[in-house]
């Protein structure tokens, strides 16, 4: 049984989404990199990559830009949206009543 929140999937798809974003090649983008010390990313890249991330999984999360300028690494990231997908593949997130 497969699950929809591969770790693995969603790395590589946010390392394409920063490569797009910045032109560093997908290789010098590791789990482990880290934004601002390893690729030298500003404040704008940033928030290019969050809107870019928040597309290309369809997260819908209204403060994504400010959560993922917190972040330190590629991980991080990962880990939220990895977070996010399970909560909405959750039978009990559907059951929760909103308000």
């Amino acid at each position: 049984m497969s699950s929809a929140v591969d770790p693995t999937d969603i790395l590589e798809r946010i390392q394409r989404v920063i490569s797009t974003v910045t032109n560093i090649p997908t290789e010098r983008i590791s789990a482990t990199s880290s934004f601002r010390d390893e690729l030298q990313l500003d404040s704008l890249a940033m928030l290019e990559i969050a809107v870019d991330v928040d597309y290309e999984f369809r997260l819908g999360i209204e403060d994504l830009e400010d959560r993922i300028a917190e972040l330190q690494t590629v991980q991080h990231v990962v880990d939220l949206v990895a977070s996010e997908l399970a909560v909405r593949e959750s039978p009990i997130a559907s059951e929760v009543p909103v308000g």
